[in-house]
Parts: C-alpha cells; structure tokens; sequence
C-alpha cells in the first residue's frame, strides 16, 4: 500500500476568538522570526509584528462595541490570517517533513495522509454496497 504522509500546519483560525488567535500570531511570530531553519519568510517580519501588535490593540478597542473599532478589528484579522497562511505554507516546504524543525515554528500541526490503493478499494466497496442496497428496493 502506498502511504505519503505530509506534516501540515493547522490554518484555519477562522471560528476562534481574537484572544486565541492573538496567542498563536504571537507563538508562531516568536517561533518563526530568527529560526535558522526559517531563513527567508515570505512575509516582512518586522511588519507582521507591527500587525500583530495594532490587532491587540483593537481588539481592546473594539470591546466598547464601536461598530468602527470592530470594523477595523475585522480587517487586521483578514490581513494577519492571510500572512499567518503564507507564513504555514513557507514552514510546511521548509521543515522537510521533520517534527523538530516544524515544531520549532510554533504552528500547530496535522497531517495529511494520501492513502490512494486504500481509496480505490473503498470507493469498490461503497458502490457494490450501494448495488446490493437498491437490489432490495
């Protein structure tokens, strides 16, 4: 059976609250900016903490409930989510496929694991399952 096994960074922060996702910008910011494994990001370092800061900041702003303040939050959310993207992508290919290396980044981790023969035999059995099932109808 053919198994390849990918570490991947977890990227989807969407549903979670400002604070949380606040704790990870600034995990993965202190993993990231200066690791010698991560030489090159594709992002301004410097500039995303920037961001980072201006967002905690808003988002103490935006508990008085000011539509402005929370418009604003809503942006520097979608900004930082797109870096915080491209910044995974970078340590996924970076990392080599080594926990160590990809742990030292801060991201939180998954795996996306391709079994194909696997797949084709169950896709097999759904549709002679499916068969048997509607023989009875």
């Amino acid at each position: 059976m053919s198994k390849l096994s990918q570490i991947t960074p977890i990227l989807g922060y969407t549903k979670v609250s400002d604070e949380l996702f606040l704790g990870r910008l600034n995990a993965v910011y202190s993993g990231t900016n200066g690791n010698p494994a991560y030489p090159n990001p594709p992002i301004d370092m410097n500039a995303f903490k920037a961001d980072i800061d201006s967002y905690s900041g808003v988002i103490t702003e935006a508990l008085d409930g000011s539509k402005k303040a929370i418009s604003e939050k809503k942006k520097k959310r979608e900004a930082l989510t797109k870096s915080f993207r491209l910044l995974g992508r970078y340590v996924e290919i970076m990392c080599k496929n080594d926990m160590p290396t990809f742990l030292s980044s801060a991201f939180s981790f998954g795996f996306v694991v391709f079994l194909l023969p696997f797949m084709s035999k169950f896709i097999e059995f759904l549709e002679s399952l499916a068969d048997f099932l509607h023989a009875f109808r």
